[in-house]
């Protein structure tokens, strides 16, 4: 009996420390096509509820016809036509990216400087695209409307209000309201983000993201917890000087233009590479790492960026999380637009990958179940009498 104990024991460790070792990422959304509408609603395309995790924002369809979320104000847009204010020349933010056509292909992490996402890679948004009468919107799902856009007309228009038939790329908030993803992983220790925003006065403050942790993937109860962090943008261009967590997409060269209506310059310069930020708990300190994912020149753009010249860009944070033994499941996470209105603000999210490193426990219970089958197996064999 010893004989079986021992090597249960050595077999069980040998396992457990396989289970254990090794990081594994997990890009958020359908499997395919990222962060669409019936991923956020869902938890999967085609199937009403998705019992592993909880439901997202619910959709609400407003009299314009945009798909949108309640109690939320985020809509599908598109990169060039909002994000980016038509920037010329045309950006190619991705492999595959198609400003008229269903997006392929993934955005790969590891075009970072930053060794700290080498292994980051981000599901990008694949809408099918639309045709919608309603400029720069899209229901986000991949079985709604097609690709009409053919490069002219409204199409290729440099006013942005006008563009038609555009993919959506991006989730953007057209006023203050919040955005829930379903994300259900154990131990999870960093979720990374592609947070961006079209305005954003420099250093103010107008995104916050928070994480809510539970005791199951889809934990709905009064005991889960929730970590919040309000972000702050970065500065000015004028020193080159990384600050803030999260910046303007098109990040002007010099502070002469991108101000808002009262003439505040917008949070054009480039991010800190790493920052330490107190949730509104006012005890958790979280790290937080950034990087650009994605940067290419332009010479114009339109409205607050009209006249002129910089960069485009995509920028991704790390964010550490700490561990909630009580609330091992990072159940889901919520993007929040605080100050949300023309030319002030208008958070975007792009993309969510989380990184992991303990498998759940029912996969652990599974293992062990058939170790100590396979250990039983091999303490019989080994004690079976010969046979003459």
């Amino acid at each position: 009996m010893k004989q079986f104990f021992a090597l249960a024991a050595v077999t069980v460790a040998a396992t457990v420390g396989t289970l254990s070792a090794g990081t594994v990422y997990t890009q958020i959304g359908d499997g395919t096509n990222g962060l669409t509408q019936a991923y956020i609603q869902n938890g999967l395309p085609g199937s009403a509820t998705n019992p592993n995790l909880i439901q997202g924002s619910l959709v609400n369809t407003n009299p314009t016809g945009q798909q949108g979320f309640t109690p939320s104000a985020f809509y599908g847009k598109s990169y060039d036509g909002r994000l980016f204010q038509s920037a010329t020349p045309a950006q190619t933010p991705y492999a595959g990216y198609n400003l008229y056509q269903s997006q392929t292909g993934s955005l790969p992490g590891t075009i970072d400087s930053n060794p700290l996402f080498s292994a980051v890679t981000f599901q990008m948004i694949q809408d099918g695209c639309t045709d919608s009468a309603v400029p720069n919107s899209s229901a986000l799902d991949p079985t709604l409307g097609t690709c009409t856009g053919g490069g002219s007309g409204p199409n290729n228009s440099a006013n942005n209000n006008s563009l038609t038939n555009q993919s959506a790329n991006v989730w953007m908030a057209t006023s203050a309201g919040t955005l829930t993803i379903p994300i259900g992983i154990f131990d999870a220790t960093n979720v990374y983000t592609m947070l961006d925003n079209l305005w954003g006065i420099a250093g103010a403050m107008d995104t916050q993201i928070s994480f809510t942790f539970g005791n199951s993937s889809n934990d709905t109860s009064n005991d889960t917890k929730t970590l919040t962090l309000n972000l702050t943008n970065a500065s000015n261009n004028s020193n080159g000087v990384g600050s803030g967590q999260i910046g303007t997409a098109l990040e002007c060269a010099g502070v002469g233009v991108c101000k808002d209506v009262a003439g505040l310059t917008y949070a054009t310069g480039p991010l800190a590479p790493t920052s330490v930020v107190t949730a509104t708990d006012g005890l958790t300190q979280v790290t937080v790492n950034t990087d650009t994912v994605y940067s290419g020149s332009y010479n114009n753009a339109v409205s607050k960026f009209n006249g002129s010249t910089g960069n485009a860009v995509l920028a991704d944070q790390d964010f550490v999380l700490p561990f909630y033994s009580a609330d091992p499941y990072l159940v889901s996470v919520s993007v929040t637009e605080l100050n949300g209105g023309n030319f002030v603000s208008a958070t975007t999210l792009s993309a969510i990958t989380v990184q992991s490193t303990t498998p759940e426990p029912s996969t652990i219970f599974m293992v062990l179940a058939g170790v100590g089958l396979i250990a039983v197996i091999r303490f019989r064999r080994k004690t079976a009498p010969v046979q003459g």
